[in-house]
């Protein structure tokens, strides 16, 4: 990717990933059983959630620490 197409992504929101990472959604109707990914850029770790209910606290926690590789 180019550094003036990677700049205008983040212009306007997109986000900026490489070309080994996948998002993907398949929501069941009823909107339980989620896999909620995330990551916590001041602390250096992706956290993974797991719900069976949109409403309830997860079932399954888990975390991992990740340093992003530097840009120049």
């Amino acid at each position: 990717m180019l550094p003036l197409e990677r700049e205008g992504m983040r212009t306007v929101g997109m986000p900026v990933l490489p070309k080994e990472v996948r998002i993907d959604s398949h929501l069941k109707k009823d909107g339980s059983q989620q896999v909620v990914v995330k990551a916590d850029d001041g602390r250096g770790f992706i956290l993974i959630e797991g719900y069976l209910a949109p409403d309830q606290p997860p079932v399954l926690s888990r975390q991992w620490p990740f340093q992003l590789p530097r840009t120049s």
